[in-house]
């Protein structure tokens, strides 16, 4: 067998390296839709109005290709599959009656009726001048914590599991992940690649590639076993890349393959992921980055950029719309404007911060992930400011907020996805460093000019006095604050408790990576939970 895929690889060399010499289309903005309102009505008719007004409301946007997931999870399909299950193959289990009933029963209606939401929303993305890209979830998780009766588990794991699963779980802190089929067994590996080759044949006069979601989820071998087996990851690679050239053959044109992957060259390594062998012969086009679930400031994309750019391939990050809970940045905040709960939601500010750091690293451009449709205000909003690297021109539209990325659920154990520097805890008189990503460039004279306010923030966790203690806290060895915090200090109505600073100086930071160090004198200690840098411009055109 490994024979085989050595010779496999040896003939794809001459296609794959023709290819390699082509440059990318422009995708533009990528969105991936989940498809869960793929079926929104017992009437089959309206659930089809309702996907062609999903992909509607991305006219005239920034959005130039569309994934959409061919099913709620990699089990369960919205299309009336012959390897897989789809809503129909058995009765919802009285648990869970209540949250899925409704929803199996209009995917039932509509399925029973031939509607095909993949095919209209990739007709109509189509109509509309955007690229069609099926993305498929590798080795999703929703099923994991009652694998038997959860209504997204499938019939393969369902008839398998006692003999395929992973078992011992590779998450440390849970042990439901072992639940997840193990890529080892080659069995799992065929149906998981019958399914692709079913997805590629079915859509492949409308499709313009597919995408492998191995971020949902990132652990598919034994724990410590993802490195050691990742050839395996590439051989299966290697025959979707195959396949999609066969399609692309019949199409008369090119076919491309998208891959989301963990955020980091570490973590895509440990999973089983060596996107170093993709790149010669080249397998894969577009490699995606990704956090599991909220907004990252911080990936180290430009070690992918390293790796990738050489070989041709695209390097773009996977964002987010939600963030862990914070209140909003304000010029000059008092208690009483954090009287309501916090927010997830991710705003324009941050946003914008993010997309910076990651053009900085070398990114190609961006995909919005989890983003509901219809788009709404918001996402237009996002939209328009994810599109280009170049300056905005108003300043209502520079403003950003660049962030130190918050620890989320098990990221603490860096197994599937880095370890975040916060939550941490600050020792008395013990000096601590934090990284901090700036991703514009505020050396430049007429942009650091434009700039109105800028200000960082800390969180503290309560618990720490609010008076008679005292900080130092420097950017790049420059000193922002020396000596008490009484008057910067604001407990908020929740979990927190701020101090903010203004910086008089931008040149108090690098356009890229900064080091921040922190000594607390007074405290015993204090638990670290949020940093932000905030810069507003005035109110004028910026012609940057």
């Amino acid at each position: 067998m490994h024979r085989f895929f050595t010779l496999l690889f040896l003939a794809m060399v001459i296609v794959v390296s023709s290819r390699a010499a082509e440059p990318l289309p422009d995708f533009g903005v990528m969105l991936n839709d989940d498809g869960d309102l793929s079926f929104t009505s017992l009437d089959p008719q309206e659930s089809a109005r309702n996907v062609l007004a999903q992909v509607d409301s991305l006219a005239g946007t920034a959005v130039k290709t569309l994934m959409w997931s061919v099913g709620a999870g990699s089990e369960i399909l919205y299309y009336p599959t012959k390897v897989a299950s789809d809503w129909r193959w058995r009765p919802i289990a009285p648990a869970y009656e209540k949250e899925f009933g409704s929803w199996q029963r209009k995917a039932a209606a509509g399925l029973d009726a031939g509607v095909d939401p993949i095919r209209i929303a990739g007709e109509r993305a189509k109509a509309l001048g955007m690229y069609f890209v099926p993305s498929y979830r590798m080795n999703d998780d929703h099923f994991i914590f009652d694998p038997v009766d959860y209504p997204l588990t499938g019939k393969f794991w369902i008839d398998n599991h006692d003999k395929m699963k992973i078992g011992e779980s590779p998450q440390p802190a849970d042990e439901h992940y072992g639940n997840l089929l193990d890529f080892t067994h080659p069995e799992v590996r065929h149906y998981r690649l019958d399914v692709i080759f079913e997805v590629i044949a079915r859509y492949e006069d409308i499709l313009d590639g597919i995408e492998l979601d191995f971020n949902r989820f990132q652990m598919i071998f034994p724990k410590d076993k993802g490195f050691e087996r990742g050839h395996l990851v590439t051989e299966m690679i290697a025959q979707v890349r195959a396949r999609l050239d066969e399609a692309a053959a019949r199409q008369g044109r090119p076919l491309y393959l998208f891959v989301r992957v963990p955020p980091s060259l570490a973590d895509c390594h440990r999973m089983g992921y060596r996107i170093e062998d993709w790149m010669n012969p080249r397998i894969v086009d577009v490699i995606l980055p990704s956090q599991l679930m909220t907004l990252a400031h911080d990936m180290p994309v430009r070690e992918l950029v390293d790796i990738c750019k050489p070989a041709g391939v695209a390097v773009v990050p996977s964002l987010y719309p939600r963030t862990s809970y914070m209140w909003p940045f304000l010029k000059n905040p008092k208690a009483e404007d954090y009287p309501r709960l916090p927010s997830r939601d991710v705003t324009p500010e941050l946003w914008r911060g993010a997309v910076a750091n990651y053009w900085q690293q070398g990114a190609s451009g961006f995909q919005l992930f989890n983003f509901n449709l219809p788009a709404d205000e918001w996402t237009h909003t996002i939209l328009r400011d994810t599109a280009s690297p170049l300056p905005m021109n108003l300043a209502s539209r520079a403003n950003k907020i660049f962030a130190i990325t918050p620890g989320y659920y098990l990221d603490y154990t860096d197994t599937y996805e880095y370890k975040k520097q916060i939550p941490a805890i600050i020792k008395l008189g013990e000096p601590s460093t934090f990284t901090i990503h700036i991703g514009e460039d505020y050396t430049d004279p007429a942009r650091k000019a434009a700039v109105d306010h800028c200000a960082i923030r800390l969180g503290f966790k309560k618990g720490i006095p609010l008076t008679g203690w005292s900080m130092e806290l420097q950017a790049n060895g420059m000193v922002l604050h020396k000596g008490p915090v009484n008057e910067k200090l604001i407990e908020t109505q929740g979990a927190l408790v701020y101090f903010q600073s203004e910086i008089s100086d931008l040149a108090a930071f690098y356009h890229g990576k900064n080091t921040l160090r922190i000594v607390l004198e007074g405290v015993p200690e204090a638990s670290l939970e949020e940093v932000l840098v905030g810069v507003y411009f005035r109110e004028h055109d910026l012609s940057l």
